[in-house]
């Protein structure tokens, strides 16, 4: 069963604040109003969150949430939209006939947090040093397909894979966050490197508080970035009790609802200031057979169990309409990866 997932979104309303002007001191000569001033109000966004670990690339929990904490500071050299991967810290790029060659054209004029410039050398340091610590952290392994980089100036490199990758550009090009040479070249344990320098990247954002205790991020839009300074000046994620209840009394701006939590969606769609948004979650709920023990080492019976259980009964009274029926892939229909031809097993006790 794959879940699919809703998105509570409240709409922010911007004020403007607008400044009067004081009468003329002589009624002899009235001066020409001033025209009014519109000060936009700084835009704040609070998700409702948990505690998934200091956001460095090195310290983050290792599942999504942890991953997503530490994509506001630090950047990829290719990324996603809703349309497929698309350029990022890297223009454009080119792979060789043998699809071992993958050169990275970047962009210019990325700076870090710090000021510094982002170059070609903070690339091929990235995936050099990802390679010696991958075993101090290896929600990175991917980089171990990557053979040698090779700097051709300040913004061309190229990366040498030790064989085709067929989800490079996914899972290595635009997963691997690219970190500056000038303030890890010198940690000798990633791990234990916590301070404010390990959160400087060339991201959207700068980390301004984190607080393990209140499970709670604050971070501060980075008015430099290279795309543009982000829509939000002030971005929060701290965790609340009760998503739905918090989103009521404006707690949070936004919940995240899956499974049986969808009932909770259907009351709040109501609400005139929240929208609701769907989208796959990629949770797949699966039964693993040991195929090493008998009677499960015989496709029949493994098939005859696949058969005798309802699915679309568990989907309908588990999880609320919250998921899908799978085939027998383990792949989301939301992916690249998913194949829709492979069978299903309908349910048939006999």
């Amino acid at each position: 069963m794959r879940k699919t997932t809703s998105f509570l979104v409240l709409v922010l309303v911007l004020a403007g604040l607008v400044a009067g002007c004081k009468p003329a001191p002589t009624p002899t000569a009235a001066p020409v109003p001033a025209a009014p001033t519109l000060t936009p109000a700084p835009v704040t966004l609070t998700l409702p969150g948990d505690d998934w670990g200091y956001p460095s690339p090195f310290t983050f929990y290792p599942r999504g949430p942890g991953y997503i904490q530490m994509s506001f500071l630090f950047d990829t050299l290719a990324w996603k939209d809703e349309k497929g991967v698309i350029p990022w810290l890297a223009n454009d790029w080119k792979v060789s006939e043998d699809e071992t060659k993958w050169t990275f054209k970047l962009h210019e004029g990325v700076k870090w947090h710090d000021g510094k410039p982002f170059t070609a050398e903070d690339v091929a340091f990235t995936f050099d040093y990802f390679k010696e610590h991958i075993a101090a952290f290896q929600w990175f392994m991917a980089v171990e397909k990557v053979d040698k980089t090779e700097m051709m100036d300040n913004h061309t490199i190229a990366l040498y894979l030790k064989e085709p990758v067929a989800d490079f550009l996914v899972n290595i090009a635009g997963s691997v966050p690219i970190i500056p040479r000038h303030i890890w070249e010198d940690v000798e344990d990633p791990a234990r490197f916590t301070g404010k320098e390990a959160v400087i990247g060339s991201g959207p954002f700068k980390l301004a508080e984190y607080s393990k205790e209140e499970c709670r991020y604050v971070y501060e839009a980075n008015p430099d970035y290279f795309k543009g300074k982000p829509v939000v000046d002030r971005l929060v994620s701290t965790k609340v009790q009760d998503e739905a209840l918090a989103l009521k009394t404006s707690t949070v701006d936004a919940g995240f609802f899956w499974g049986k939590e969808i009932e909770a969606v259907k009351e709040l769609e109501a609400e005139p200031n929240l929208e609701v948004i769907e989208g796959p979650s990629f949770w797949v709920l699966q039964i693993i057979f040991n195929c090493q023990r008998p009677p499960f080492d015989k496709v029949e019976f493994r098939g005859a169990i696949a058969h005798a259980v309802d699915r679309s009964k568990i989907v309908e009274q588990v999880t609320h309409g919250g998921a899908i029926v799978a085939n027998l892939g383990i792949v989301s229909p939301g992916t690249d990866w998913y194949n829709p031809e492979l069978p299903v097993y309908e349910y048939d006790p006999s």
